[in-house]
């Protein structure tokens, strides 16, 4: 108790009593004793062992991708004839950087609508792009 007669309330977080710090201490001691005895492997990566875009993107994509892929092209293509027909756009890298971004903006509020064909169709497009269209 204190001088106006409140109790004194123990400090959040303190552990109060002998026993717990001595199992605290001897989980201290094996967890150190664990973390010391495990080995990890050496690991030897080359960072210049890559090969060409397309090559690296086919070891990415097994047989049965190839038809996916095909499928997120034809979605972000339909996306460009529709969306962007009045203003001539024949691919992805002719447009401008914000016309670009425009379009990653629309696809990324797409992920949000309640139609999932609609929001697929946007995942799909977002996924070709980031694939490297």
């Amino acid at each position: 108790m204190d001088g106006e007669g409140l109790i004194d309330e123990p400090e959040m977080g303190v552990i109060e009593g002998k026993g717990s710090i001595n199992k605290l201490k001897e989980i201290m001691r094996r967890q150190r004793r664990d973390s010391e005895t495990t080995e990890t492997p050496d690991l030897e990566f080359i960072y210049a062992d890559c090969d060409s875009f397309p090559r690296e993107l086919s070891e990415l994509f097994t047989y049965s991708e190839v038809s996916e892929l095909n499928e997120y092209r034809t979605c972000f293509n339909r996306y460009l004839r529709e969306k962007l027909a009045s203003e001539n756009v024949v691919n992805w890298s002719s447009l401008s950087l914000v016309a670009k971004r425009g379009i990653v903006v629309h696809f990324a509020e797409m992920l949000e609508v309640v139609n999932d064909v609609d929001r697929l169709h946007a995942c799909m497009s977002l996924l070709y792009l980031a694939l490297g269209a």
